[in-house]
């Protein structure tokens, strides 16, 4: 299927063939020595990062699992930790600025206790 022809991901999450395509290209990975990751499967079905993010939209928890697949990978990879840890930053999300409240500043810590006081 994959390799040769396009692949509409939004029908694969429906029809539920989306986790048979990404067995088959992990075991393709695992026979070839090759790290399972994200752009790696997004070649491997003839589509793009963006198209792949998508899903996060149309699809949040399929989308979710696949990314959980390929943290899963990575973390139990024979990959350079460094390289692990980039590609987690940059493909899966971790180390993102999360914002609280929808507030681009970070939270603000307000101690009302006053150390000055103490033994008076």
């Amino acid at each position: 299927m994959a390799d040769s022809e396009k692949i509409d991901f939004k029908q694969s999450c429906e029809n539920g063939s989306l986790f048979q395509l990404v067995e088959v290209y992990i075991k393709k990975c695992c026979d070839e020595k090759r790290f399972p990751n994200t752009a790696g499967f997004c070649r491997y079905c003839g589509i793009g990062q963006a198209e792949f993010e998508e899903l996060s939209k149309d699809h949040p928890r399929e989308y979710d699992a696949l990314c959980s697949v390929f943290e899963d990978e990575a973390l139990n990879s024979d990959v350079a930790v460094t390289l692990v840890g980039a590609y987690m930053k940059k493909r899966l999300g971790y180390g993102d600025e999360k914002k609280i409240d929808g507030r681009d500043e970070p939270p603000t810590v307000i101690f009302k206790h006053n150390i000055m006081q103490d033994g008076e």
